[in-house]
């Protein structure tokens, strides 16, 4: 968003805004899949408020469309919250499956 505010080029303001807006979107499919593949009930034993911040954090990522750099930082202290509790709770190590599934 800065290299936005801080180009005259109109091609380059729309590219910008399409990258922005594809990331956004790639934000929201990796948080749900996240939400759905590592979240077990453990975890929500620790974290009670687990689903409420995936929830606000893919809610988040639908207000960074818009050119908001107050939304912009908002949804990445949120995914910052998000990687704490992941790290708490084992991280990949501790999700991860070896091999594939007989």
């Amino acid at each position: 968003m800065g290299l936005y505010e801080a180009s005259d080029d109109a091609l380059f303001k729309a590219r910008c805004i399409h990258v922005k807006q594809e990331r956004a979107e790639l934000v929201k499919h990796h948080l749900d899949v996240l939400w759905h593949d590592h979240c077990k009930p453990e975890h929500l034993e620790e974290y009670p408020d687990l689903h409420d911040n995936f929830w606000k954090a893919t809610k988040q990522a639908s207000k960074v469309k818009p050119l908001d750099l107050a939304a912009a930082r908002e949804l990445l202290s949120m995914i910052d919250t998000i990687d704490e509790m992941g790290k708490a709770t084992g991280g990949l190590e501790k999700t991860r499956v070896n091999g594939r599934p007989s």
